[in-house]
């Protein structure tokens, strides 16, 4: 519960549970933030479904009445009160992994909480390859490996909110380190910022927030990528006839593969793959009307050295054999 919920409303919240529960209960307001509420029915009675009602109720009208997110940890049943203690410990453990659940009412035998084997080394090379994106501003890739991440985090079952908090400090430090110019970060405010969030839900979209705002940036430079598409173009004009790749030209600019493949396709309206066919078809058409070179060579001249494969691909392309489209153009 947020701070001194229970100072300012504790009068109304008794009020309100005397209202709603109609089975027999204990309630113990703990301290400014926390209560601890006890039920007691007779041996063996089963009462779930009706304890779940009760924290869906209390939640929806803590929610309307005050606007605040509450935590509600539902536990198991205990038939010696010599384990009460045991088992609130056990509660305030789950109470913990709060910041890494979706709902605000965590039950005990929730299939949620089933942890699941998740090696430190995966989130450590997670970390690293998005400290690698930060630094090639690849920022289109870097939403994809932050959802990697936090389902990592989130899945391992052993990692502190703490321990969360500081990883996402330490990406949002990277961040104003390599791009200053395009998104300067008060690390300062930033960090008082993290320190306060209660779930990471809203850490994620803080996340998310600053890396659209490096992807807007980074568009809104249209004539820079412009320049870049230029020189890729005169890249492929220039190289078509070998065995090009994506990872051959994006070295060529200094930008990552994923990035080029976006502005590319934003820019040219087509995917670099099938601009870099188109040249290779048009080179060859070209050879083939004005040349006597053979199909065989003029196909290894352009980037097929098979020359089925290139026959098959010239068919697909214009409905006719290299040779026939020869004998047309004559």
């Amino acid at each position: 519960m947020q701070d001194r919920f229970f100072d300012l409303h504790n009068y109304a919240f008794e009020s309100r549970l005397a209202q709603l529960i109609t089975d027999s209960y204990f309630y113990l307001n703990l301290n400014e933030r926390q209560g601890i509420l006890i039920f007691m029915y007779p041996y063996g009675a089963d009462r779930q479904s009706k304890v779940r009602n009760y924290a869906n109720e209390m939640k929806r009208w803590i929610t309307e009445q005050y606007g605040m997110r509450c935590f509600i940890v539902i536990g198991s049943a205990v038939h010696d009160p010599q384990d009460l203690h045991a088992e609130y410990d056990r509660m305030e453990q789950q109470l913990d992994y709060r910041f890494y659940l979706e709902g605000s009412i965590i039950w005990d035998k929730d299939k949620s909480l089933v942890m699941k084997e998740q090696s430190t080394d995966d989130v450590e090379q997670t970390i690293h390859e998005i400290y690698k994106q930060i630094e090639s501003a690849d920022f289109h890739e870097l939403p994809n490996h932050i959802n990697i991440l936090i389902g990592r985090l989130k899945n391992a079952g052993h990692y502190s909110p703490l321990y969360t908090k500081t990883v996402f400090t330490g990406i949002l430090r990277k961040i104003g380190e390599e791009h200053r110019d395009q998104y300067p970060i008060s690390m300062n405010r930033m960090s008082d910022q993290i320190a306060k969030i209660e779930h990471l839900t809203d850490l994620h979209r803080l996340i998310n927030t600053i890396i659209e705002a490096l992807i807007e940036q980074k568009e809104s430079n249209g004539e820079e990528n412009r320049k870049v598409i230029g020189e890729v173009m005169k890249y492929i004009d220039r190289h078509y006839s070998r065995d090009i790749g994506l990872q051959d030209i994006a070295e060529h600019v200094y930008l990552s593969p994923s990035y080029l493949t976006f502005i590319f396709k934003k820019h040219a309206g087509k995917s670099l793959g099938k601009y870099i066919t188109e040249i290779r078809f048009e080179k060859a058409k070209y050879l083939l009307e004005n040349t006597n070179m053979k199909s065989s060579e003029i196909g290894k001249y352009v980037g097929y050295p098979n020359p089925s494969y290139f026959t098959m691909m010239f068919r697909n392309r214009y409905g006719c054999t290299p040779v026939q489209y020869r004998e047309r153009m004559k």
